[in-house]
């Protein structure tokens, strides 16, 4: 019996079995990359929405308007070219999803929504609030 043609053919099964675990391992990385939680980056940028006293006006106001600026807001806000959103301004009884969804789109979308409010006067009755709601998602 040939030892040595055996030996060869151990070592070559090791040699793919390694080369299979090497290629295993950055396959499961890539993934876990792939996964990663945008919602984290909506939450201080409704923060900013939030506080700027301009767009809280608009998304009080002039719903539709605001859609438009907060966009524009956004542009400046998220500087990762790898990523798309769009915003939708709601009454807080409405549902606020996302009516067109982007063809873009690499995986999941992800958002999230704040209320906006003005107070005005000692009257409750001047309340007013509106949903602000981000979509994010991967191109």
């Amino acid at each position: 019996m040939n030892k040595n043609g055996i030996i060869r053919i151990v070592e070559s099964t090791i040699a793919i079995l390694l080369i299979f675990i090497v290629l295993l391992v950055i396959f499961v990385k890539d993934k876990q990359t792939e996964t990663e939680d945008l919602t984290a980056l909506i939450s201080p940028l409704l923060e900013e929405i939030a506080k700027n006293n301009d767009l809280r006006e608009k998304v009080i106001n002039n719903p539709s308007q605001a859609e438009i600026e907060i966009n524009d807001f956004l542009k400046s806000g998220i500087i990762r070219i790898d990523l798309g959103y769009t915003t939708k301004v709601c009454e807080l009884s409405d549902l606020c999803s996302l009516i067109n969804f982007p063809e873009t789109r690499d995986g999941n979308i992800y958002s999230k929504e704040r209320i906006i409010s003005t107070y005005l006067g000692n009257d409750l009755n001047n309340l007013r609030m509106k949903k602000v709601k981000i979509f994010l998602w991967r191109k």
